[in-house]
């Protein structure tokens, strides 16, 4: 290629380079022109147009409006108040003070009602009955409260790793049966304590299984006592694996089975099991030789007579060889029972 042809490539690159300005600045003067003539026709919108906007345009607020907002507030703070209510002629007027005549003429009008006089003994025997209804309606009330407090604190102790809510796996814990002795304590002579609840137990919620608790049933028929017992778990969580309850979980729950026992205070204790029977015992012997001695419970300043017999869970699994000795158990209770319902 020669200079001449180079020269005219050079003078064509220019030239369309020139031309290429010059569309570009006639496309932005076109934008700008129509820019100018959107924001004329609509002067407090921005250029979004609202059939192509994906959001409602915004208006913006001009100078005027703004003053005139300022001025509707600084009115809004200068006005007073109006009072909706009566007015000063509708107001009643109270009196504050009472004439001497006035005390005089009430005095009088109270002694013509009521001419008799007054009997100091009939009053002193109206107080005197006020306070004993008051005493027995007070006592009440503090047994209600004293049920209240030991039961929710059966239903959230945490004193040991079975009822704490990382390691538990029991169910609920439980407080006793039947419930309505709860109100009827005065009519409990016997209360029962069983080893800790296995799963049938925690499911349904009561100190042991149904079968086992229809069984026990039958026994408190035979001695006649059905009607004034209170059963009671010496554990009152779950263990697992329905084992044994460890030394900690009993003394865990001693302090539980003490506040029953100030709150029933019954005629004798039953314990139901080698676990509930060596631990109301303090003693370390055979649940067989435990049967034969005369043994006490002994919490605050009270010592309640304790008989032990086999459980019932034990009874129904070997019934030919433990029902004779639980039945001689059973009669002993009801002997010392009744020879203390006679004294």
């Amino acid at each position: 290629m020669d200079g001449t042809e180079r020269d005219g490539a050079k003078v064509g690159t220019k030239a369309g380079v020139a031309g290429l300005t010059r569309q570009l600045w006639m496309q932005l003067w076109a934008c700008a022109t129509r820019l100018q003539r959107e924001l004329s026709e609509e002067p407090y919108e921005l250029c979004w147009r609202r059939s192509q906007a994906p959001f409602p345009p915004f208006r913006l607020r001009t100078s005027e409006e703004g003053r005139n907002e300022e001025t509707k507030s600084e009115e809004v703070k200068n006005e007073e108040p109006k009072w909706d209510g009566p007015s000063a002629d509708q107001v009643p007027v109270v009196r504050t003070s009472i004439s001497p005549r006035e005390i005089e003429s009430s005095a009088d009008t109270k002694a013509d009602a009521n001419p008799a006089r007054v009997n100091p003994v009939r009053v002193a025997e109206d107080q005197t009955e006020n306070r004993t209804q008051d005493g027995v309606q007070d006592q009440a009330k503090q047994t209600q409260v004293q049920k209240a407090s030991w039961q929710e604190a059966i239903v959230q102790c945490q004193a040991c790793h079975l009822g704490q809510e990382t390691t538990r796996i029991r169910r609920q814990a439980i407080v006793g049966y039947p419930e309505q002795r709860l109100s009827d304590r005065e009519k409990v002579e016997l209360l029962l304590v069983c080893d800790a609840p296995n799963w049938d137990a925690d499911q349904e919620g009561v100190p042991l299984a149904p079968d086992s608790l229809e069984y026990l049933s039958k026994w408190l028929e035979a001695i006649r006592m059905s009607e004034s017992y209170y059963l009671t778990n010496l554990v009152k969580c779950r263990t697992p694996g329905n084992r044994a309850a460890w030394p900690e979980e009993i003394k865990s729950c001693t302090s539980h089975l003490k506040q029953q026992l100030q709150l029933f205070r019954p005629k004798a204790i039953l314990a139901l099991g080698s676990s509930a029977a060596r631990s109301l015992s303090r003693q370390r012997s055979d649940l067989n030789t435990l049967r034969s001695r005369e043994l006490y419970y002994e919490f605050a300043d009270r010592q309640v007579p304790l008989f032990v017999t086999y459980s019932v869970a034990e009874v129904l699994q070997n019934p030919n060889e433990l029902r004779a000795p639980v039945w001689e158990d059973l009669k002993r209770l009801r002997a010392f029972l009744g020879q203390n319902s006679q004294t």
